[in-house]
């Protein structure tokens, strides 16, 4: 009886895994891209304030009211994308995920996705300070909750998606699979369940490839 309950469990556990497979593999790929763009758009931004600051200098003191008008300018607009359209994007985004995950928060993903991309680059632009980390393991799990929204699977793989989706933006923007992992584990989901890390591994090394 052990042993039959043993071979159950087993084909249950491989049923899961093989169809986790294709859609922690697309997941991977997506969050790739995503934290690729999101990377090279924050560097144009970061280009094009050099840029009108050295062309705003040539005005002098004039030059000087100039920049700070266009750096509040990006940062009010920043603001009020997250304010009245998404504000889970506010800050880093991991609590919101966490708390995602625990059922304490609901996730508009298409919201979420669009103004973290867009503020994080306007606020860049404006001169704020932002890091990476945050904002692309907020837009991974966003991609997770997009693929678990429009593929068949129950809730605990729907939050299976986000957590490894969160794992794949954090191995892209370190080009570190087993940090996205290990954060996934420890950090987000709390467990060591095996669809998790099977998920949360195929997701972050196919991430880091891209």
């Amino acid at each position: 009886e052990n042993l039959l309950r043993a071979k159950r469990r087993f084909e249950k556990l491989n049923h899961q895994r093989l169809r986790l497979l294709p859609r922690a593999l697309a997941l991977g790929v997506l969050s790739g891209l995503m934290a690729v763009a999101f990377a090279r758009t924050m560097d144009a931004g970061e280009t094009l304030r050099l840029a009108f600051l050295v062309f705003a200098h040539r005005f002098g003191n004039w030059g000087i009211a100039l920049s700070i008008l266009f750096s509040v300018t990006a940062v009010c607009l920043a603001v009020w994308l997250v304010r009245y359209f998404a504000p889970a994007a506010a800050g880093s985004g991991i609590p919101h995920l966490k708390g995602v995950l625990l059922g304490y928060r609901s996730m508009n993903w298409r919201r979420l996705l669009s103004v973290k991309f867009v503020s994080g680059v306007i606020g860049v632009t404006g001169g704020l300070t932002l890091g990476r980390e945050g904002p692309t393991v907020q837009m991974g799990g966003a991609l997770g909750r997009m693929l678990g929204n429009y593929s068949p699977g129950d809730s605990v793989e729907q939050r299976t998606l986000i957590a490894a989706g969160a794992g794949a933006g954090l191995s892209a923007v370190f080009n570190a699979p087993l940090a996205g992992v290990i954060f996934v584990l420890a950090e987000l989901q709390g467990n060591f369940s095996p669809p998790t890390l099977f998920a949360a591994l195929i997701a972050s090394l196919t991430a880091d490839v891209l």
